[in-house]
This record gives C-alpha cells, structure tokens and sequence, in this order.
C-alpha cells in the first residue's frame, strides 16, 4: 500500500510510504516549491491514501495573509485532483494533530521551518498509519525490539 503525506503551501512537504501489516518505511520525502508540485504530481507514485493537512483561515491569522496568493490552498486543490484522479483515499487532517504526532513518532521538525515541511507530512501520514492500526508508533516499535 502507498500511503503519502503532505503539508501543503507555498513548499509543499511530501513524504512517501511503502506500507505493509503494520510497517511503514518512507521511501521517499521532499520540500517542494510551489511552481514544481504539479510536475511532481504528474511523476508520482499511484496512491492508495493521501493524507493532506488542512487548511482554515483563522481570525487571528488573517491580517498576515492580507496580499496572500493563497498558495496553500492552490496547492491542495492540486493533490485533490491528484487523488481524484488516481482513485486514492483522501483524509485531510487538521493542523492541530501535530503535536501528538511528533509524540507518537519521536520525529519534531527542525529549528528551521523552511526545511521541516517534509517533517509535518511525515507525521500527517503517520499520525494516520498508527491511527489505523497500519503503523506502529515509536514507543510500540521499542516495546516489539524487547
């Protein structure tokens, strides 16, 4: 199964799993710019899920998107075409699970957030996977090893 990860905007993060009984491995993950996405879509693998962070403008937000392209939601309306197209599963997921999903895989994004939307994706997916029964998490992974 093919589960993919992303963290849409004006760079997209992806993250790619190969998954398995109750495995998943990343077998591919990436920053990439907005103008690239859909070149990258067109190449990607066939989804089976895809799992993308959801957008909602904020009160508190918006008076910084003022001038906004709204590459955000551009670049969701992409992957949904892209799932669409490919018949996949689509969970859109808030951005609010991220906090427990950096607990439950030991993954928290870099100190500089321009290279860690990759990370967000990875545990979008992954908060999905363990969810679901289709991962394990870390502290379920330490536990098997005893």
């Amino acid at each position: 199964m093919i589960v993919i990860g992303f963290d849409p905007g004006e760079t997209t993060g992806i993250c790619v799993f190969e998954q398995e009984g109750n495995d998943a491995q990343p077998i591919k993950y990436d920053n990439i710019k907005f103008l690239e996405l859909l070149p990258w879509l067109e190449d990607a693998p066939k989804p089976d899920v895809v799992v993308i962070e959801d957008f909602q403008m904020l009160p508190h937000k918006a008076q910084a998107l003022i001038g906004s392209r709204f590459e955000t939601i551009q670049a969701i309306g992409m992957i949904k075409s892209y799932v669409h197209k490919h018949r996949a599963e689509q969970i859109m997921q808030s951005p609010i699970i991220k906090k427990i999903a950096e607990k439950w895989t030991q993954t928290p994004p870099p100190k500089n957030h321009k290279e860690g939307h990759w990370v967000d994706a990875y545990n979008h997916a992954m908060y999905y996977m363990i969810g679901h029964s289709l991962a394990q998490s870390a502290l379920q992974k330490q536990a098997t090893r005893k």
